[in-house]
């Protein structure tokens, strides 16, 4: 494979060919960069590919939500050559029948591939012989192995599986396929998710005896160590009972929380400000031009800020926890759901399908009224905060002022934290196959809420606006500011990033209050 020729060939550059060449060190691809290097995939491999429709720019954000499954975070270098290969691989006559290219069977493909390299009629074999040096990493909770330790891994497989194997001439395969990597005396993978796939083959092999130990893990999933390891499992062997634990430990998460409804639990958002929300005013252009400039400015953001994220694999949800620690909790929970229900959309049953469904929406609503919940028994303290805060800034003195200033924020505030989650459920539980069980869900619940992230869903995933839907919707929530916000930027974010139909972008623009005008006019 032309990846792992390339890494041969860097590995070789101090002797080989390239003696004397000056290296340089390639970086990894932020979002923009790789959002245009799978532009540029699909321009090569498509004739005559049609660049200004809807469903081009879809295409590439569904790949591009795959390839960042796959990459995950650290689990492959986010180097060209990587996602050129995983490129490749969703391409490929091997996973053409497979849903989404099925996650766990490219994660084996890279694998076998690496290995193959070394001896293609040892690869299964091999296979075997690292889930133990995997599952013991993991136990022992680092990414390394000593010399000894590996030797007593290498024992414990002669001894499992009766064979013959020299414990020299397997470390060098492993070392020359670049599995492996070696630091003077201690061995690790050259790559995280090679680590993460070894233990949960480990886990595979082993199910019978490790199941309560896979359960254990499935109650500790918050920290990265711990929700790689399931989740490569679960791409694994699909195990129903297992997804139905994780399915009851989401609904723990905020447990004592109802789901909100967008209506009777924003009224009290809706009655902190009277103010009709101000038209917004969107000119049009090129759809692929503003998603450019929007990851660009992604990738300068995180290049500023580290992600909040939870380091601590054995911490279990507890309703005792801070509640920006139950968040992220809610968050990790709802991208693992997500991760299963994509990569089986063909192959889970309807019914297991409609329940990780279900409980991503009523996760993400839960979490709302939790944060929503927050500003409602703070509302004096947020006022006194950001009065302050106001005043310091824009020098408002008027007490009237300053209080609809304040009350505005602390709405905007509100309305953001809600379309955020309907964005993070949208992504996790979103995918074109699963329009059967969209509509099991809207039949079994007809709350606004539920629609609302139906609506999501179709804006984000589906080649075309659900215009009938939205316009149901913008009559039901014309008295209701909060909801017609929320969804307001949901539209407004389809028209600005997605949007190439001009008279579709000025139906839904004078639904929901949008100006949209065509560029120099």
């Amino acid at each position: 494979p032309d990846f792992m020729q390339i890494q041969d060939m860097l590995s070789e550059a101090a002797t080989g060919t390239f003696f004397g060449f000056e290296r340089c060190t390639i970086k990894e691809f932020g979002y923009f960069h790789r959002q245009k290097l799978i532009e540029n995939w699909l321009k090569v491999g498509s004739d005559g590919l049609d660049e200004g429709t809807e469903g081009i720019d879809k295409q590439i954000k569904q790949i591009d939500k795959t390839i960042a499954t796959l990459l995950g975070k650290d689990v492959l270098p986010h180097h060209p050559f990587t996602i050129l290969s995983l490129l490749q691989l969703l391409d490929s006559k091997e996973t053409a029948g497979t849903a989404n290219g099925a996650y766990g069977y490219l994660y084996e493909m890279l694998l076998k591939q690496a290995l193959a390299t070394v001896n293609a009629k040892e690869v299964d074999e091999k296979i075997t012989y690292i889930s133990g040096i995997g599952y013991a990493m993991f136990k022992k909770k680092r990414p390394e192995l000593n010399g000894e330790e590996m030797r007593a891994e290498h024992d414990a497989y002669c001894d499992k599986y009766e064979m013959v194997r020299d414990f020299s001439k397997m470390m060098d395969d492993l070392l020359r396929a670049e599995v492996l990597v070696e630091e003077g005396d201690v061995y690790r993978f050259k790559y995280p998710y090679e680590l993460y796939y070894s233990a949960a083959k480990y886990f595979q092999i082993h199910a019978a005896s490790l199941r309560s130990e896979l359960f254990s893990i499935s109650d500790h999933i918050y920290g990265e160590r711990n929700a790689n390891v399931l989740i490569f499992y679960v791409y694994l062997t699909k195990d129903d009972s297992l997804i139905g634990h994780v399915i009851e430990n989401a609904k723990r998460i905020f447990g004592d929380q109802k789901e909100c409804d967008m209506e009777a639990d924003v009224e009290f958002m809706n009655l902190l400000t009277s103010a009709t929300p101000p038209p917004l005013e969107l000119e049009v252009g090129d759809p692929g031009a503003r998603r450019d400039e929007f990851n660009k400015m992604r990738d300068e953001a995180k290049d500023r800020n580290e992600p909040l994220d939870l380091e601590d694999n054995e911490v279990t949800y507890d309703d005792k926890l801070q509640i920006l620690t139950k968040i992220l909790i809610a968050i990790k929970t709802l991208q693992i759901l997500g991760q299963i229900l994509r990569n089986f959309t063909a192959s889970l049953e309807g019914p297991l399908k409609f329940d990780i469904t279900k409980e991503c929406y009523s996760l993400g609503l839960r979490t709302i009224t939790a944060i929503l919940s927050c500003c409602q028994n703070d509302i004096p303290a947020l006022r006194r905060y950001f009065g302050s805060l106001i005043s310091e800034r824009t020098g408002i003195t008027d007490s009237k002022k300053l209080a609809s200033r304040t009350e505005e924020v602390i709405v905007w505030m509100g309305t953001a934290s809600a379309t955020g989650m309907v964005r993070r459920v949208s992504y996790a539980a979103g995918h074109v196959d699963l329009t059967r069980i969209y509509r099991r869900v809207l039949e079994s619940d007809e709350r606004l809420s539920v629609r609302i992230i139906d609506a999501a869903i179709r804006l984000d995933h589906f080649q075309h606006p659900p215009e009938d839907e939205l316009d149901g919707l913008s009559r039901r929530v014309r008295k209701n500011g909060f909801a017609f916000t929320v969804i307001r930027e949901l539209v407004g974010d389809y028209i600005y990033f997605y949007g190439r139909h001009f008279p579709v972008m000025q139906r839904l623009g004078a639904q929901w209050g949008i100006a949209v005008t065509a560029p120099n006019l």
